[in-house]
């Protein structure tokens, strides 16, 4: 009886098959085209063409096709190096010269493209960001009070409220404390007064910006207590007697 192996096939070596046949299945199995191959590798259109066709006297010398086989080959996956060495065997690709190496330009330069690429982007990202923020960080905040809307105010409550809005993401000042507002910028307080004259001053900075102030004027006229009015002292009419 026949002992049946029932290992998986080995993919075809690369003497027994040739490259173009080799790569024109590969690209469809994956089902990505030359276009987008040659996007993705950074390989010319028309070399990967040539390597479809076998037109291998219209490579580059055999350093450089030896760079595309191995990129080819991270990208579908095969053994890329084998490939130039079957290639290099059959007398099949230009010869360099006796050192077989690139010239040292050629990788010199990806990472100066790459570096001023990210530098590119970076750039970008920034000022995008400073189109979004730099109004909420420079120039003259908004500063409204809605209520009391009036510049001077009798009062005889000892505290009175005021409300109104500050621009997002500037800090509000209340006689020179900080007071917190709202995400929106709506913020309310109440102010202790004294007896008579209050001024009392809002001001609103941005991070790099200047300052906005708003003042009010509040007059504090406390009500009169009866316990502060004085009693009234009645005085009786002397009785008056006619001479004798």
């Amino acid at each position: 009886m026949e002992h049946m192996d029932s290992r998986r096939p080995h993919a075809p070596e690369p003497q027994s098959l040739d490259f173009e046949i080799f790569f024109s299945e590969k690209l469809k199995a994956r089902g990505i085209s030359l276009k987008k191959l040659s996007e993705e590798s950074d390989i010319a259109l028309h070399h990967l063409e040539n390597l479809l066709r076998g037109n291998f006297e219209k490579l580059p010398p055999a350093p450089y096709v030896r760079g595309y086989l191995i990129t080819l080959g991270r990208i579908l996956d095969f053994d890329g190096e084998e490939w130039w060495q079957s290639l290099r065997a059959q007398n099949l690709l230009e010869d360099s010269g006796p050192h077989d190496m690139l010239p040292r330009n050629r990788f010199a330069q990806k990472p100066v493209r790459k570096a001023l690429w990210g530098a590119g982007i970076v750039i970008l990202a920034l000022a995008l960001y400073l189109a979004v923020r730099l109004p909420s960080i420079v120039g003259i905040p908004e500063l409204q009070i809605s209520f009391p809307q009036e510049e001077q105010v009798v009062t005889s409550h000892q505290e009175i409220l005021f409300e109104g809005r500050v621009a997002p993401g500037a800090r509000l000042f209340l006689n020179g404390e900080e007071i917190p507002a709202a995400p929106d910028g709506t913020w309310s307080v109440e102010v202790p007064l004294s007896p008579g004259l209050n001024v009392v001053e809002f001001s609103a900075k941005k991070l790099l910006g200047q300052k906005r102030v708003v003042r009010r004027r509040v007059i504090f006229q406390p009500e009169a207590s009866t316990q502060d009015i004085p009693p009234i002292q009645v005085i009786p009419r002397s009785e008056t007697h006619p001479s004798q």
